[in-house]
């Protein structure tokens, strides 16, 4: 029952009630797990005869490894196995190496692998291997990179001149050309934008517990991973075999933000020494592997040039992006970042005519990749930022400014995108409400700002993540047992964020249950349909949709039985707290018990178990890849961050102590989940804007441990306000949207306003720290930050 099934069994989102209408139904469906700490995540799988694996690291940013010398490490008591490059010859994607061979490229390569009886082992095992480097010039600046002359940043012989993938898109509405449209107008806003390296920095590091079985020639690996799917196909790319061989469980998942999207080396060296010890295998990466080793957020250098109209709306756009892509992903799997951050370029304004280019750049330092809110963070930033000083240079008040263009329902953009249900305008209405805008914008105090920023984001993408049929991203099974108990079969990944209760809450409202008899099989990729993974926001939109799919098949079957008995409409029952009931005029006294019909509709069957099957998919041409125009994702949805607070301009320090955030997630299915969420972008983006910030010297990070990385904590938080009491998507399952992952993008645009706001400074950079607010005070000094040092004195 696909995408384009027959939806008139579909329960209306007005007649969602186990959540929205009723918590006291709501179910944590891990809840006691946790709780409790019996839930076990991928590093609490042991045995009495595990051997347990460790990694030794490139110390340099770039080089050749001359020799490895392994003999004393292999002569150590308890060490069972050592690995190098030659015993991965396959290369995952076109540049990565699991165990690295002739040449390291970062600081954090893995070059040797150990097994030991225990970690103490392992650890002086890496202590007695050596490794000889002949070191070579590396680049650090993306921009020196791509230079004429710039030294070949991965040595594998490319003639990409250090390009990785590159997306260009092109396009107007109504025939407008772009450059008639710069021409005509009566402002153009040009800014220069940069942003930092940071890092996921989840609770849980990636781990993997591997066995391996012999006679069956079959790997069991329990992954800290969102896509479990992902990592049972590239483990099969990597051991030259079929999938079938690889059966990967996930388990709970410690946090990911993008993090664990990936396939870190880490599972291919537990499940090769499995294989050869024939014991069990567990890899937990430390803290300082976790942030040297595994790919963070993008740095970004942009160049924005947008045209104005007299009363401010947006007629055309230009944009140069450049990202710091780190050592390596010249290959199609990081062709997501150059699509996306043009994506998040056309968006949350109506625009004309683009011409929207977006490259990504190797460089000696860590991979950059997927974090929460996939370059949208970066690009909304200086997005935002343009639209701000593009208003006050034109006298325009900067909530009017963003109205005039903001997007709204049904609009085509050049870049393909539709939007189908967007409460925008709403949001931007609603924040300046809440800061009481009209009556404080003229009589803030020195040092005293509000910042606004919109933005948007996806609900859902346009194709998996590998190939599957009909570009199925989601696949569920729903069966029903004879005694009417219910057991759901879903792959759809919970890294934290509560997507395994709503898929069990989605199910339990289509066929009339409680939460609590609705069971989730365990999911693995043998136990479960394919699922493409949590990325893209894209978990409640799709995956809630097939698991709706499969529990509405199922409904339809029984209702059929139900309704040849009673002679009606099949499509005129329902099934409402256990009782299946007819709605149609002259029968509305029918009903009969949910056991009843479960039973009797197998028994009409032969017998046979009622199952359900669903599936979801976003048709799309598929072609945004090589920068023409195509429907990105099913849905969109749309933000608006409000920011108060006040900067100290003698030592750059803010205090922020409001934030409202309004946000069109359509209906919540799951409104403390809604809240938490929000409340959670506020964190991570206040983090990414004004906390962390990875520190490199030559290549490598000084500050990779929770110690040194500056993290938000409880006592740095402002007081929060939030909304998302915004009409349902025709498509969303329930009318759910995407409400966690976007959500970040308009917080560090709205801080950055605001303290333009209160200083006068003009902001073009990340972080927003008080060294960086300092200096750049002392850099500009405008009449606003003199005046509130006049005004402390």
């Amino acid at each position: 029952m696909n995408r384009f099934a027959d939806k008139e069994y579909f329960r209306k989102p007005e007649d969602f009630r186990l959540i929205s209408k009723d918590e006291s139904k709501y179910v944590h469906v891990d809840a006691y797990e946790k709780v409790t700490g019996k839930a076990k995540y991928a590093g609490d799988f042991m045995a009495p005869d595990m051997y347990v694996a460790k990694v030794l690291h490139s110390p340099i940013p770039k080089g050749k490894i001359l020799s490895i010398d392994t003999s004393r490490a292999e002569a150590l008591p308890g060490v069972k196995g050592i690995l190098t490059g030659k015993d991965f010859p396959i290369r995952i994607t076109e540049d990565i190496e699991i165990l690295v061979q002739g040449q390291v490229r970062m600081v954090g390569d893995p070059v040797v692998a150990v097994c030991a009886i225990n970690e103490e082992v392992a650890e002086a095992a890496l202590e007695l291997i050596d490794v000889q480097y002949e070191p070579l010039t590396p680049v650090f600046d993306p921009l020196e990179s791509i230079k004429d002359g710039a030294v070949d940043v991965q040595g594998y012989g490319y003639n990409n001149h250090n390009f990785g993938p590159i997306c260009h898109q092109v396009g107007s509405n109504d025939g407008k050309d772009i450059d008639e449209e710069f021409a005509k107008a009566a402002y153009v806003s040009v800014g220069d934008y940069k942003t930092h390296r940071i890092q996921h920095a989840p609770i849980e590091p990636h781990a993997t517990y591997a066995e391996y079985d012999p006679e069956k020639v079959q790997w069991t690996v329990y992954q800290s991973t969102t896509m479990s799917f992902g990592d049972q196909h590239w483990l099969s790319v990597g051991f030259n075999m079929d999938e079938s061989h690889f059966h990967v469980i996930r388990p709970y998942v410690g946090g990911a933000f993008g993090s664990k999207s990936n396939w870190p080396y880490s599972e291919f060296i537990a499940c090769e020494f499995a294989r050869r010890t024939l014991h069990p295998v567990r890899f937990v990466l430390t803290r300082e592997e976790e942030f040297q080793t595994m790919h963070g957020r993008h740095p970004f250098i942009i160049h924005l040039e947008t045209a104005h109209a007299e009363n401010g709306k947006v007629l055309a756009k230009k944009t140069s992006q450049i990202l710091d892509g780190g050592a390596y992903g010249v290959s199609h799997s990081q062709y997501a970042a150059v699509n996306l951050s043009v994506i998040w370029a056309a968006f949350p304004y109506k625009i004309d005519a683009i011409d929207l280019l977006s490259r990504r750049v190797l460089t000696n330092t860590a991979e950059g990749g997927a974090m929460r809110g996939y370059t949208a963070c970066q690009v909304q930033f200086a997005n935002d930022l343009n639209m701000q000083y593009a208003a006050e240079a034109m006298g325009i008040d900067p909530i009017e400014f963003r109205l005039t263009s903001a997007l709204e329902s049904g609009y085509h953009s050049p870049a393909g995108l539709i939007v189908t249900s967007c409460a925008f305008k709403d949001t931007l209405r609603d924040a300046a409400a809440f800061m009481r805008w009209e009556e404080r914008k003229n009589s803030m105090k020195p040092g005293e700002g509000i910042g606004f920023a919109g933005t948007a984001f996806v609900s859902g993408t346009a194709s998996p993540v590998l190939n599957s049929p009909n570009q199925v991203q989601t696949n569920a099974t729903v069966r029903v047992a004879f005694n009417g108990q219910v057991s759901l079969y879903s792959n759809c990944h919970d890294n934290g964020q509560g997507a395994d209760t709503v898929m069990v809450a989605i199910v339990a409202e289509e066929l009339g249950l409680d939460m609590d008899e609705v069971k989730l099989i365990q999911p693995s990729t043998f136990h479960a349909g394919y699922d493409s993974g949590a990325y893209g926001s894209r978990v409640t939109f799709l995956g809630g949709n097939a698991v709706r799919r499969a529990a509405v098949d199922a409904k339809r079957q029984i209702l059929e039985y139900v309704a040849a008995k009673w002679d009606v409409e099949p499509h005129t029952c329902d099934i409402i707290d256990h009782q299946v009931i007819c709605r149609d005029l002259g029968h509305e006294n029918l009903s009969m018990p949910w056991k009843q019909a479960v039973f009797g509709c197998m028994t009409t069957h032969g017998g046979d178990e009622v199952v359900g099957v669903g599936s979801y998919y976003h048709r799309t041409n598929n072609q945004q890849f090589q920068g023409k125009p195509s429907n990105y994702a099913p849905s969109y949805v749309f933000s608006t961050g409000a920011c108060h607070l006040n900067v100290d301009v003698e030592t750059g320090e803010i205090d922020i102590d409001e934030f409202f955030f309004a946000h069109d997630c359509g209906q919540a299915l799951n409104r403390r989940a809604v809240e938490a969420q929000l409340e959670g972008s506020i964190y991570s983006g206040l983090g990414y804007a004004c906390y962390e910030e990875l520190k490199l010297r030559d290549g490598k990070m000084l500050n990779p441990n929770f110690r040194d990385y500056r993290m938000v904590t409880a006592l740095d938080m402002p007081h929060i306000t939030t909304k998302f009491d915004y009409p349902p998507d025709p498509e969303g399952p329930f009318g759910a949207k995407e409400c966690g992952e976007g959500t970040t993008a308009p917080i560090a645009p709205a801080i950055a306003n605001a303290i333009h706001m209160a200083t006068g400074i003009h902001i073009t950079e990340l972080p927003l720290d008080p060294e960086h607010i300092w200096r750049m005070i002392q850099e500009q000094k405008p009449e606003k930050a003199m005046a509130a040092l006049k005004a402390m004195e």
